[in-house]
């Protein structure tokens, strides 16, 4: 296993993590929480020190078998040797947040503070590692009150490290080695496109017919969400468009413009099929053509 630091936090933690969704038991199918506890047991043997868990996981039973893990080999949650991760989930309402939502409406400093003792208590902590909003809106950065009580709340040593999940992103993904940030969701929607040269809702669609849709791919980076569509010039996928974070249909209508744009750009620039049949190898082919893709990539997007 190799180790990195974790942010500015100078914790050195495991490059792979443990991510805990699916073991909460909602969303994912059946769970048996005994072999859930072996997956966390194996991952730690393996040296895994970080570990991604939610209260929505689960109405909380993520945290709980994550904490249970941990105290069967005595270590602690909460500036332990193995860190954990956990995320709050806004008040009831639009997700991703309305543009008529606030932040204090949506994450009130009572319900913050409530939250924050909710996760201490499934994982009989003391403090938390790190706290991430699960639901963040640029619209609220101006005024980010949530913010500042989980600041007074590590200020009080319950929380180590806090931070927000964003979900408004989009991705542009290059099957040419281009060295372009992997950004969650959208990537997934990208890769899975890029991958099976059509839209990711196809993908969706058609493991609706399969058990446990999503893993029968063989690769976890697969999704079936809306928003992924595929970058096609001279029939070979040079790429994709992953977009996340709006309502499906904007998402569907905002990657089939982004992918139009593209492929139009590519074609300019002197892209043809044959160009692409190696595009892994090829890394984008000459500079005026990398130059004219990145151009294609970073031009502004208006609706």
């Amino acid at each position: 296993m190799r180790y990195r630091t974790f942010g500015r936090t100078g914790w050195k933690v495991s490059e792979i993590g443990f991510g805990a969704w699916a073991i909460g038991g909602k969303g994912w199918g059946p769970q048996k929480d005994e072999e859930s506890l072996a997956a966390l047991r194996r991952a730690l043997d393996l040296g895994v020190t970080f570990i991604d868990t939610a209260q929505g996981y689960g109405d909380g039973h993520s945290e709980e078998l994550v904490a249970a893990a941990l105290r069967e080999r005595g270590l602690r949650t909460g500036g332990g040797e193995v860190r954990v991760l956990t995320k709050i989930p806004p008040k009831p309402g639009a997700w991703p947040a309305s543009p008529h939502d606030t932040a204090e409406q949506r994450y009130p400093q009572s319900y913050l503070r409530e939250r924050v003792e909710r996760s201490l208590t499934a994982m009989k902590a003391e403090a938390l590692d790190v706290l991430l909003l699960h639901l963040w809106s640029r619209a609220w950065n101006r005024d980010p009150a949530p913010l500042e009580t989980l600041k007074a709340l590590k200020e009080e040593g319950k929380l180590l490290s806090i931070g927000i999940s964003n979900n408004e992103f989009g991705a542009f993904l290059k099957m040419d080695g281009s060295k372009l940030p992997p950004i969650l969701i959208a990537m997934n929607k990208a890769f899975s496109a890029a991958r099976e040269g059509k839209p990711s809702s196809e993908i969706g669609k058609a493991s609706l017919s399969r058990p446990f849709p999503m893993t029968n791919f063989g690769d976890l980076r697969y999704t079936g969400f809306t928003g992924g569509a595929p970058v096609i010039v001279g029939g070979q996928v040079a790429g994709a468009i992953g977009i996340s974070g709006i309502d499906d249909e904007s998402e569907a209508e905002l990657s089939a413009w982004a992918v139009e744009l593209i492929r139009i750009s590519l074609l300019r620039a002197g892209f043809r099929g044959a160009d692409l049949r190696d595009a892994r190898d090829q890394r984008c082919g000459d500079g005026l053509r990398q130059r004219e893709a990145q151009r294609a990539f970073a031009h502004p997007v208006r609706r």
